[in-house]
């Protein structure tokens, strides 16, 4: 027989050898027994009600102990170790660390990182739309000082970055950064659609909406939407009236700053935009568009009407009004109708009786230019008109279309007897056209 039945002992057991936890040193003989741990002899089967309760604030754990041999024979007993959960080392979670431990602070919103924790307080501004800082001028609000402090330069007129290549000032170092890719030629920002390159990420983001399609800027009057704030903000000055654009030099005012900028031109005289072809300047970027149809011969505007093809929008809107009939500039002192303003230009003067075109050789004034070239031919001598039939020359056209026609009225009679065409004797006047000519008339 191995051992005792199962069941209870009939005389206190020897006292077990102090059990060997796994991880934990064996004690030492002699030492003193941990005072929260309790040795049970008893059964699973005979655990008593009233230890129900505090067993289950504690873990259990059953070995199974040799005790001394008596007569050869060998004891064990059952031995259950009671840990109270107190006294357990409960493993708790260590904190999450960050991704980068250069920006430790994150945003709970988006989850972005900062560095620092202003910047942190300054984003989630963006979250709560608070805007803090105001302008003491017109009460705008922004999010962030520096962005007042920007601002606060459209009104200061202060201009503090100054680009060392062409001394072009901005009020915002951003600007400046962006402008000076004009000179290095940089563009980092490409598209990721047509691969095109910007010098500046708004440049791009206004670009990609030509792909998408976005017109993410309503008018609250009318409803028309706009790819670009810039434009909504132009086009709610229709609505408004407003002018803010002053120019200084006469005072004229302008919806938009562009507006001006082209304006001032005719006071300074620039003509910033060249052609790479002939060296012609123009002061706008169109016209200088426009221009370089002369050399590639393109007609990208074609009439919808007649076919006839034209290299500007301006052109076509002109040659289209000779199918419409239409009259838009009106005169106010006559109500005479002109299909072109320079027409209108032109037949003010007639009201006005101003010259502004004088004859650098006699000083004799003319209300338009091309009367002021007609004249001046009597100084050149110049007849640039000439005769493709008898090879004389004229100065004016009009002059010429009368003597062509002298040539056409030779020919507007055919010979009833052999079709062909043919002139009349000097001084010789016929009633029909289709007299006979001299030799059918000789035969």
């Amino acid at each position: 027989m191995i051992g005792r039945p199962w069941g209870p002992a009939p005389s206190p057991p020897p006292e077990p050898r102090p059990p060997r936890v796994p991880n934990r040193p064996a004690p030492r003989p002699g030492a003193a027994r941990a005072p929260n741990l309790r040795l049970d002899t008893k059964m699973p089967g005979e655990q008593q009600a009233e230890e129900e309760e505090e067993e289950e604030m504690q873990e259990e754990m059953v070995l199974l102990v040799k005790g001394e041999e008596d007569e050869g024979e060998e004891k064990y007993e059952v031995v259950k170790l009671k840990i109270p959960v107190d006294n357990k080392e409960v493993p708790t979670e260590a904190p999450a660390q960050p991704v980068d431990p250069a920006r430790p602070h994150a945003c709970p919103d988006c989850g972005r990182a900062f560095a620092r924790r202003s910047t942190l307080a300054k984003h989630s501004r963006t979250h709560t739309g608070e805007r803090p800082f105001a302008c003491t001028v017109c009460g705008r609000r922004f999010s962030q000082k520096s962005a007042l402090t920007k601002h606060g330069r459209t009104h200061t007129g202060e201009r503090p970055y100054e680009c060392p290549e062409c001394d072009k000032r901005f009020s915002a170092a951003s600007n400046l950064r962006q402008h000076r890719r004009r000179h290095t030629g940089e563009k980092p920002y490409a598209c990721p659609d047509c691969g095109r390159a910007f010098g500046g990420s708004s440049c791009l983001a206004r670009h990609r909406r030509t792909h998408t399609g976005e017109r993410p800027y309503a008018c609250a009057d009318c409803g028309t939407r706009f790819a670009q704030s810039s434009a909504l903000a132009k086009h709610r000055r229709v609505h408004t009236g407003e002018k803010p654009y002053a120019c200084p030099d006469c005072g004229r005012a302008f919806g938009g700053s562009s507006c001006l900028a082209r304006h001032r031109r005719t006071h300074t005289g620039e003509r910033p935009y060249a052609c790479a072809d002939c060296g012609t300047r123009f002061a706008q970027s169109s016209a200088l568009a426009k221009h370089r149809r002369v050399h590639t011969g393109e007609k990208p505007y074609a009439c919808p009407d007649c076919g006839r093809a034209f290299g500007g929008s301006s052109c076509l809107a002109r040659h289209r009004r000779t199918h419409t009939g239409e009259r838009p500039y009106a005169c106010a002192d006559c109500g005479t109708r002109f299909a072109q303003s320079s027409a209108l230009a032109k037949h003010r003067r007639v009201h006005t009786g101003e010259k502004p075109y004088a004859c650098p050789d006699c000083g004799r004034a003319f209300g338009g230019s091309s009367c002021l070239a007609r004249h001046r031919r009597t100084h050149t001598g110049e007849r640039p008109y000439p005769c493709a039939e008898c090879g004389r020359r004229f100065r004016l056209s009009s002059h010429f279309i009368r003597h062509r026609r002298a040539h056409m009225r030779r020919r507007l009679f055919i010979c009833a007897g052999c079709g062909r065409d043919f002139k009349l004797p000097a001084g010789a006047s016929a009633t029909t056209a289709t007299e006979r000519c001299p030799e059918c008339e000789g035969s």
